[in-house]
């Protein structure tokens, strides 16, 4: 592949990189095993891929571009997410107050954060996020 600097070079005449790219330490899911350490919702940004702690809040059926989506709103103390589940006008177990631990990336959609098709495991409502300012560097 070559680089266009004002005239082509060559493989040859390009740099070497300075420092290895870090793509940080983004949790990998198990799908059997819920994640030991959460986000407070909060503290979680868009484009990052997250595992919170919250209880449904709401459920809707909503359409959009493509067909049919559920969206299960949870919250925990700091914030909203909406989980977004593609296809779907049902996802078993996830009835209104239902505690669960839920992982994959945050989008934006609007003014919300939105996780679209995320891995869940529901919990005991004895599950809570970790305190305020011990949260992975990922949040």
């Amino acid at each position: 592949m070559r680089q266009y600097n004002g005239h082509m070079t060559t493989i040859a005449e390009r740099p070497a990189p300075t420092r290895a790219i870090s793509w940080g330490a983004a949790p990998e899911f198990d799908p059997f095993t819920p994640p030991a350490i959460t986000c407070p919702i909060g503290a979680c940004r868009a484009r990052n891929r997250v595992a919170i702690t919250a209880t449904v809040v709401a459920s809707r059926v909503v359409r959009w571009p493509g067909g049919d989506v559920l969206e299960v709103t949870v919250a925990d103390d700091t914030g909203i997410v909406t989980l977004a589940f593609l296809g779907s006008r049902r996802v078993p177990g996830l009835g209104l107050g239902r505690h669960l631990v839920a992982g994959g990336t945050l989008t934006r959609r609007g003014d919300r954060l939105v996780m679209l098709n995320p891995y869940y495991w529901l919990v005991p409502s004895t599950a809570t996020s970790i305190g305020p300012g011990r949260w992975p560097s990922h949040c």
